[in-house]
């Protein structure tokens, strides 16, 4: 008889541990964790969201970002799926700072998932405490150093806008070289042409006052200037001395100083006296001695020229 009751209690316990033997197995289990409660300003920690649950569990939602709002998050990353113990393991790093000194609470995360009979249910991870430390722990200042950020490319709206400033511009300058093409021509050519040689500069320069117009408005005596400065200008280029600011005389000593050809000395002192004689004695020369001396200021630069100069002009 004993042995039959014996067996019967042996029976009874089996029927009463089977559900605590279920018990101690959930469906699903959730742990959040950090890998270090306290830091410093600016530190990182990973926090941490570990889910185990039945291969016939299926897991929602895990979006914990509005109870990390006093952390920046650096980065996020999954766990890997495993199997552990009939388990399957994963969920989500999140690496996260904090430039801010305190304590700090992360509430606990609510993870959606059906369970094996389809049904939507929720699970709570549990609730973790992060203290932030100042750098400089003799104080305690609100806010601390932040990371230095990485360079910020430049945004391809800005690097549009650019293109579209430097197009406009290229755009006005070409209608501007047009414009001034047919309106200009003359002065655009001599912008872009190289530099006159001072033999050449002075040529140019007389021709341009015997079109000028001077003579035929009765300006005789400004025309002799306007010539005589010329041909100054012309000799403080061509032989580097201030001619500009010396009478004739002067000019002619020079010119001896410097062993110039005789002749091209006495034409220099045939031109400066026809000129001296109309710009301080006021008196206008007849029409064909104007031409005249015209005809010596050109003869001066001609002889007067470098010797290169008037090799290439008798080719």
């Amino acid at each position: 008889m004993k042995p039959l009751r014996f067996f019967f209690a042996l029976v009874i316990a089996a029927l009463l541990l089977i559900p605590a033997v279920y018990a101690a197995k959930p469906s699903i289990i959730v742990k959040a964790s950090v890998n270090k409660a306290f830091m410093t300003v600016g530190d990182k920690v990973d926090y941490k969201i570990e889910i185990r649950h039945d291969p016939d569990v299926d897991i929602l939602t895990t979006n914990p970002v509005t109870k990390l709002r006093d952390f920046d998050i650096k980065s996020t990353r999954e766990i890997t799926p495993t199997k552990e113990k009939g388990y399957i393991v994963e969920g989500k790093i999140f690496t996260i700072t904090s430039y801010s000194v305190g304590e700090y609470v992360i509430d606990p995360i609510t993870i959606r998932y059906k369970d094996v009979d389809g049904k939507e249910k929720e699970i709570k991870t549990n609730k973790l405490y992060v203290t932030v430390e100042s750098i400089d722990k003799s104080r305690a200042p609100k806010r601390d150093i932040r990371d230095i950020k990485s360079i910020t490319n430049l945004p391809s709206q800005l690097f549009k806008m650019i293109l579209i400033a430097a197009g406009t511009l290229l755009g006005l300058l070409v209608i501007l070289f047009v414009w001034l093409w047919f309106n200009h021509r003359d002065l655009l050519l001599r912008f872009f042409a190289p530099p006159l040689k001072p033999a050449e500069e002075a040529i140019q320069a007389l021709h341009r006052l015997e079109d000028s117009g001077l003579l035929a408005k009765g300006h005789v005596q400004e025309y002799y200037f306007r010539m005589s400065n010329v041909i100054k200008k012309y000799f403080q280029k061509r032989y580097g001395f201030k001619a500009l600011e010396d009478t004739s005389s002067e000019i002619i000593y020079e010119f001896q100083k410097r062993d110039l050809p005789l002749d091209q000395i006495q034409v220099a002192d045939l031109f400066f006296e026809a000129t001296d004689f109309v710009k301080f004695a006021n008196i206008a020369p007849a029409p064909s001695e104007i031409q005249k001396d015209l005809k010596l200021a050109i003869q001066l630069v001609e002889k007067t020229k470098p010797i290169e100069a008037r090799e290439e002009v008798s080719k």
